[in-house]
């Protein structure tokens, strides 16, 4: 489960947005912590179709209430020092996919537009997240860094769940047919074996659909059906 924790949002505008982004990509829930503004038409204009997350949204006094029943918390900055502030030195939002646990509740906290979050608040986040960005201008619109880090979240998702790594199950098939066509070529075995040596570590890297897959296993079957004939 996916949490949008936004702390202390001062523009109805920004809320909006971040209810609008929170529906384009299938996060969980929204939780408002002390908003400083109220959520009227402005608002509901920049949600646009996702008027019902902006209106669901739970609205908190005190980020313990947003975040005491989560197992783990990312936490974002745009601010990069240069001294020894290990809380301001943050992986990117591609690194931080990578990192997140499985099966487990994760909120994402956002902070204020104008100062972002303060190193108190960082200091409670398992992960901290930093846009790489221009050093001319590194610190972001609120609604836009969300968009950064809701599109990693979801397409780390989608990824899971429609392209897995090939299992040595598949990979052994793929392989033996492969193997089985390198055995009809008029090569030496030194350069079989490393042909095949070549694909099995292809196949290792790999990030194959089901489709792919049935494609690949359909071609080398028929291939070496047709060598046989």
């Amino acid at each position: 489960m996916y949490r949008a924790v936004v702390l202390e949002p001062e523009y109805e505008g920004n809320a909006g947005f971040i209810a609008r982004l929170v529906e384009n990509f299938s996060i969980d829930e929204l939780v408002f912590v002390n908003p400083g503004c109220e959520f009227g038409e402005e608002a509901e204009k920049r949600a646009s179709h996702a008027k019902e997350r902006l209106r669901s949204a739970r609205v908190v006094e005190g980020l313990d209430r947003a975040v005491s029943d989560l197992d783990f918390l990312v936490g974002t900055t745009g601010i990069k020092t240069s001294d020894d502030n290990v809380l301001r030195h943050g992986i990117t939002p591609g690194e931080m996919v990578e990192e997140l646990p499985n099966d487990a509740d994760i909120g994402v906290l956002l902070g204020r537009e104008g100062k972002g979050l303060s190193n108190k608040e960082l200091d409670r986040c398992d992960l901290i997240v930093s846009i790489p960005t221009s050093e001319d201008y590194p610190v972001m619109n609120l609604s836009h860094a969300a968009t950064v880090m809701f599109y990693e979240l979801y397409s780390s998702h989608t990824s899971e769940s429609n392209s897995q790594p090939s299992s040595r199950e598949r990979r052994e098939v793929l392989e033996n047919l492969f193997k089985g066509l390198t055995e009809r070529l008029d090569w030496n075995e030194t350069r079989k074996e490393k042909t095949v040596r070549a694909f099995r570590n292809v196949l290792g890297r790999a990030y194959t659909t089901e489709r792919e897959f049935q494609l690949l296993l359909g071609a080398f079957r028929e291939m070496k059906t047709e060598g046989e004939e």
